[in-house]
């Protein structure tokens, strides 16, 4: 069996279900480089959502916890961030030069975000966010 198959979503539930995560992940990734970009932790960012550090870290983990749309908008208020929900196909339309710049700045400033997980049971090791 080949790594592809081993992989590959076997229904339209499996392929929804991966829509899903890779949704997820990707917001999670942009605010969590918009944080560190802006310098704010998730100790800063808890307090001006008013909630605890433990449910940012919910939030932006990497368990399974959903993001309202709600959330995410006062998520993107309290780090003074706008952000544009763009479709693949719509990406895929720009002229190549474009999204060679694009890429060219988003690729560095991924590689270089550290999230440090700041929840109770992390022992306080950082990790590298990989996407």
């Amino acid at each position: 069996m080949s790594a592809k198959e081993l992989f590959e979503a076997e229904n339209d539930a499996e392929r929804e279900e991966d829509a899903i995560q890779s949704l997820l992940l990707s917001i999670k990734i942009s605010l969590q480089r918009a944080m560190q970009e802006n310098g704010v932790n998730k100790k800063t960012l808890s307090e001006r959502l008013g909630v605890t550090p433990a449910r940012v870290s919910q939030l932006l983990g990497d368990n399974n916890a959903n993001i309202t749309i709600k959330t995410l908008g006062k998520i993107c208020h309290a780090l003074g961030e706008d952000f544009e929900f763009v479709r693949h196909s719509e990406y895929r339309c720009l002229s190549r030069e474009l999204r060679f710049e694009l890429v060219k700045e988003t690729i560095p400033s991924i590689r270089q975000v550290k999230w440090q997980d700041e929840t109770a049971n992390s022992n306080n090791h950082p990790r590298l966010l990989v996407a």
